[in-house]
């Protein structure tokens, strides 16, 4: 009990000095391609886990816990690629223009973090988080998993561009945050020799990214949560302008709620400062650290405000996966992306199974227990006779349709 409660006020004396990886300017090598995988730096598991605790303060301790019980032999992995974005002056910010009045543009380095066994064999199991969040918020979800019987030792967490650990501040779109991702697994895949991974898991903004993973791999199965894109109009009113507000009004706490049920932590610390002091205390710090990774990744959601077509681009993305490789589940409580506006991408098919469940946004944080059902219905993992878990209890709705 005493080194627990060191490890969570070591954890909180961190928050202080902490800088987050956006204002980093580490220095990276290599050519001018821009498809071509240009490094691969390794880590340790044990940073990996500090780093990610530190920058996702909603999830306190859940990423040591999981690398404790589950993630033996994990560490960082960074690859770092070529993406070619407008060129701008280093004092100005200004976009750079030729003698046409035209943009010009330039390759710069975008780095991606990935967190792997790097002596895996088995085909991986990718997971994708969603805007504002990072790849160790599958933590629960992969300890759900393990208490099924199943292996999680081929299980890749990602955190994509402009997110967690991954270091690629001109990022300009949406689209080129994908295709980095994309690329960057694809050079680690080289790097460890891994076979094609067996499935993708994305959550919310990391849904659509997991198409452009499907593209690139055509025999993984892919299973959505919260899948987030419908119209343009209800993409610019819901995610697009509520992260805006939490910039603005420093509202982060609002935008945790509503995300989820349990994205407000609570600590061994609220019993030694009191219930009240405490909760406040620990809300402050997870609400700062929030609001932080809604205004690093903002630029990429703001850039559909200017692009619409980009907008469409990416449902044609999962539209062009075969819908027999797809299974999406629907948060039926979903604040940020409400089922109502499901009803035409239902219709659309483009799925061979969707089901709802009693959740809200974030699934894989409020019903951990859920991700292992979707994988099974997605047939990732077997059916195990002996597990006491039954989907349907939790929920799982077979068949789901807009507005039930």
């Amino acid at each position: 009990m005493r080194k627990r409660l060191f490890l969570r006020l070591l954890y909180l004396a961190t928050l202080n000095s902490f800088t987050p990886a956006y204002a980093q300017n580490s220095p990276t090598h290599g050519t001018e391609s821009e498809t071509d995988t240009d490094s691969v730096r390794l880590g340790s598991a044990i940073g990996s886990a500090v780093q990610g605790a530190r920058i996702n303060a909603i999830d306190l301790g859940s990423a040591t816990t999981t690398l404790r019980q589950i993630q033996k032999g994990f560490s960082s992995q960074e690859v770092t690629v070529k993406i070619r974005v407008k060129a701008r002056d280093p004092r100005t910010g200004a976009v750079k223009l030729d003698s046409e009045g035209k943009a010009t543009t330039e390759l710069v380095d975008c780095t991606v973090h990935f967190f792997m066994n790097k002596k895996q064999k088995e085909p991986p199991i990718v997971m994708i988080h969603g805007y504002s969040d990072v790849g160790n918020s599958y933590g629960q979800a992969l300890k759900s998993i393990a208490k099924q019987g199943q292996s999680t030792q081929n299980a890749i967490w990602v955190d994509w561009p402009l997110h967690g650990r991954s270091k690629c501040p001109r990022a300009e779109n949406f689209e080129q945050v994908c295709d980095a991702s994309v690329r960057a697994f694809e050079g680690l895949r080289r790097m460890f020799k891994l076979p094609e991974p067996a499935a993708i898991v994305g959550h919310s903004m990391g849904g659509p990214q997991s198409a452009y993973y499907g593209e690139r791999y055509p025999n993984a199965k892919i299973v959505m949560l919260s899948y987030p894109l419908s119209s343009y109009e209800n993409m610019i009113r819901g995610p697009v302008e509520k992260a805006e507000k939490v910039v603005d009004n420093k509202s982060a706490i609002v935008w945790m709620k509503t995300a989820g049920d349990k994205n407000l932590p609570a600590l061994p610390l609220t019993k030694v400062f009191g219930p009240l002091l405490g909760q406040r205390f620990v809300n402050w710090r997870a609400a700062r650290a929030m609001r932080k990774n809604v205004q690093r990744g903002l630029p990429i959601l703001q850039a559909f405000r200017e692009e619409p077509e980009s907008l469409n681009r990416l449902v044609q993305k999962t539209l062009d996966l075969d819908p027999n490789r797809v299974t999406i589940v629907v948060a039926k409580r979903d604040q940020l992306t409400p089922p109502a506006q499901l009803e035409q991408r239902v219709a659309t098919k483009f799925a061979k199974s969707i089901y709802g469940v009693d959740s809200m946004h974030n699934i894989h944080r409020d019903h951990p227990d859920l991700v292992y059902c979707a994988l099974v219905k997605a047939g990732v993992y077997p059916v195990n006779p002996e597990s006491e878990l039954n989907c349907a209890d939790l929920g799982f709705a077979e068949n789901f349709k807009a507005g039930q």
